[in-house]
């Protein structure tokens, strides 16, 4: 008889920090602030962390916002932060928030970064390189890029 020990442990003091959420609900608003560079109240979203500097600056997506992702299940949230456009020319792979002609945001991969050569950035909606849900995006049509660092909250996968 085999007996695993558990490395599991308490946590005394967890650290939550609420974080602004964009979701289905506030995403023109959202979007609408920033065409206007104004600030907007958004709702928040409690998110477990180690300091809060992990969460500085951050914001939550919710996957719903995003019709065409095929990476994450609906209702899944992820912590995300903007990425200054000084440096979207160097943006390696990755899966990014990417709003563009001002009123869509897309939640996918970032594979083929193009931005130099050919002022355009492919994006992926499959882990595979079939291309199926993948869109290219001329650099003129951003308006803005965040970069996803984790998952914050999802759903099981439901097998009917």
């Amino acid at each position: 008889m085999i007996i695993l020990e558990s490395n599991a442990r308490i946590i005394e003091d967890p650290l939550f920090i609420e974080v602004p959420l964009v979701n289905r609900k506030f995403k023109m608003y959202f979007l609408e602030s920033l065409s206007r560079n104004t600030f907007i109240h958004l709702p928040t979203y409690e998110v477990l962390c180690d300091l809060p500097q992990d969460v500085e600056g951050c914001l939550v997506f919710d996957v719903e916002l995003d019709d065409y992702s095929m990476l994450y299940a609906p209702q899944t949230k992820l912590l995300v932060k903007k990425v200054e456009i000084e440096v979207w020319d160097t943006i390696a792979s990755g899966v990014y928030a990417v709003n563009f002609n001002t009123n869509q945001i897309t939640i996918k991969r970032i594979r083929e970064n193009d931005l130099i050569e050919k002022s355009t950035l492919t994006l992926y909606a499959n882990p595979d390189t079939s291309g199926e849900g993948s869109i290219t995006l001329k650099k003129s049509d951003i308006n803005h890029i965040w970069k996803a660092y984790k998952m914050v909250s999802a759903p099981l996968p439901v097998n009917d």
